[in-house]
């Protein structure tokens, strides 16, 4: 019976081990050439009688041989892993909001109630381009959103935060910040994002970025950061269902006539 193509394959030794049966290897291969050598000395010596200095020379460098060979091919499987880390950079790092964040987030909203003015919050998610393999998706958001906030930094007010939200997204909050002034923000951002063009280097695609922003606006009950949190990530989500590159508020009341659309598809796809 032939195997099923869906069954999933028989797990792998992991890696460490592997690396591993590498110094028990090299450990035998002196023995083992002394060996072959032993044997090829013995050998030639009973077919080349007259020179047995020649002989013994001889085996010795044919010993040595074949240590080596067998043992630089071992060094180069063990140094592979290494080498592979080297050429793909290291990994990007887990983000999480900066230091200080969600306790300035905290006393902005404060402020804002005290005074009976607005705050908002924007999640800016990057939008993953089709055919983009699953091994690549994590570099190609990370330069993505460090491209983003350069270019977004430069055109807040003093008074609003943008910080590093999550490992793929931004968070923007506005203090203070109505409806329309929100929505402006966030539309400004998305088109700044349409001008950025990523390079894959491992398959050197070109790809224009684009993000899904959910925009939340500070409610009176309840009036705090997790719930501003919340619904802003529903924003985020209607965003994606409307295909991404678009803004959309939560709670759902807002007007979707002042929202705009989601993008033409294509503008997925590599250029």
């Amino acid at each position: 019976m032939q195997p099923d193509p869906t069954s999933p394959s028989p797990p792998r030794p992991p890696a460490a081990a592997r690396r591993s049966s590498v110094p028990r290897l090299t450990a035998w291969l002196p023995l083992l050439g002394v060996a072959l050598a032993a044997a090829l000395a013995w050998l030639l010596s009973q077919v080349w009688t007259e020179a047995p200095v020649a002989v013994a020379a001889l085996s010795a460098g044919l010993g040595v041989l074949l240590v080596a060979a067998p043992l630089a091919w071992l060094v180069r499987h063990a140094l592979q892993p290494l080498q592979q880390a080297t050429r793909s950079g290291p990994p990007p790092a887990a983000t999480a909001p900066a230091p200080g964040f969600m306790d300035r987030a905290t006393r902005e909203l404060a402020r804002a109630r005290r005074h009976e003015h607005g705050a908002a919050l924007l999640l800016v998610d990057v939008d993953v381009p089709a055919g983009l393999s699953d091994k690549l998706i994590a570099g190609y958001v990370d330069r993505a959103l460090r491209a983003l906030m350069q270019q977004t930094e430069p055109g807040l007010r003093s008074a609003d935060l943008l910080t590093r939200f999550t490992a793929n997204q931004l968070a923007v909050l506005l203090s203070p910040a109505d409806l329309l002034g929100t929505l402006d923000v966030a539309e400004r951002i998305r088109e700044r994002a349409e001008l950025i063009e990523i390079t894959v280097t491992a398959t050197g695609q070109c790809l224009r970025v684009s993000v899904s922003i959910g925009a939340a606006q500070l409610r009176p009950v309840p009036a705090d950061m997790q719930s501003l949190i919340d619904d802003a990530g529903l924003g985020v989500q209607a965003a994606r269902q409307a295909g991404g590159n678009c803004v959309r508020t939560a709670p759902a009341d807002a007007d979707p006539q002042r929202l705009p659309g989601p993008r033409d598809p294509r503008r997925a796809q590599p250029k």
